[in-house]
Parts: C-alpha cells; structure tokens; sequence
C-alpha cells in the first residue's frame, strides 16, 4: 500500500524541530525503509542498521525535500545511496578486516587479532603495487568512503572517469591479491583444510 505523502504542515514542523512531528513523518515509512534496505543490501550488511540509517539521514537533510509530494521517491534516493556506501565500505573490509586496525574486538583472540593485522598489512602491500592512479582513487572511494562526485573533484577529472577507474583499480587489486593468493574468504579456506 503507497502512502500518501507528508503534509507540508508535517514537514514545517520537522522542520522546526519538533520530535514529535518527526516520529509522526517517518513511523509509516519504517517497514517500507525496511523492506527496501533487505533488497537492496544483499550479505554481510544488516538492513535494520541501514533503515535506521538512513531515516536519521532523511531526517537530517529533510531542508533538501523540494516538494512533500516527491517525499517518498526522495526517501527511496536516500536509502538506496545509504545502502550503496556501506556497500562500497563493505568491499574493502572483505579484504582487509580494516575496522581492525584500529581496534580489536574484545571477543577474539590474539590469534585472530594477529590474523586481521596480517590481512591489513597485505591490503596495504596490494595497494603499494597499484598504480598512482588506481592507488588513489582506491583510497578515496574505499577506505576514505568518498562518493564519487567528491573524488572528481578531488581529482579534477569527471565523475564517469573516477567510476572508470574505481572499476579498473578493483580489478587490478583482486588480480594481484589473487596473485598472492590472498582472497576475502581465504582465512575461512584456511581453517577448513585445517580442520579436514
């Protein structure tokens, strides 16, 4: 069932501040936000965290909604770009652990922490072997969570060339990473020949 669309009364009042007319723009649109993120996240990502995201998002760029009868694709725009950055954060941590480096979860062991430094420090050798070009680029969109239009023009070159050569320098990381037989599941291949 579609909702009908805020009120421009409802978002005055968002607007303005008040917590009780932002329940009142976003509670219909909970399971919507919901059922959008579950099909648009795909594994290792948790769709609740991303709905939630992204309705605090809506809520914080609300100033930017033109017109409240447009709110529900605007809402859409908004997950679906929420989605697509933990997606992109996904990819790299695949192959590096790289929340890691920073700290170490408390659940694991020495061992396993030792294991995800060693990922980190491989990742950053791969990195190393890339070119300047696809090296950078990586950076930006990967580890830094730039959206390509900032990495244009942090780059001073287009956002269809950054897209280009995101495309190209992930290529060219898996095919030195595969080169060294690394791969973002091999500490799991590992510890069922291990087992077997």
């Amino acid at each position: 069932m579609t909702r009908p669309a805020p009120s421009p009364e409802l978002i005055r009042r968002c607007l303005s501040g008040d917590p009780r007319a932002k329940g009142e723009l976003v509670e219909p649109y909970l399971e919507t936000v919901l059922a959008w993120t579950r099909r648009l996240a795909g594994p290792p990502l948790d769709p609740e965290d991303l709905s939630h995201e992204a309705l605090l998002t809506a809520l914080d760029r609300l100033h930017t909604l033109r017109n409240p009868a447009d709110f529900r694709s605007w809402l859409y725009g908004i997950t679906r770009k929420t989605v697509a950055k933990y997606r992109r954060r996904a990819w790299y941590q695949r192959w590096s652990h790289s929340e890691v480096e920073t700290h170490s979860d408390p659940r694991s062991g020495p061992g396993e922490d030792a294991e995800r430094a060693e990922r980190a420090r491989q990742c950053q050798r791969i990195l190393d072997a890339l070119t300047p070009i696809q090296r950078e680029v990586l950076v930006l969109v990967e580890i830094e969570q730039r959206t390509a239009s900032e990495a244009a023009e942090l780059l001073g070159v287009g956002e269809p060339t950054v897209r280009s050569r995101l495309r190209l320098a992930r290529a060219a990381f898996i095919k030195v990473a595969r080169e060294q037989g690394i791969g973002p599941d091999a500490s799991t291949r590992r510890k069922a020949v291990g087992a077997s």
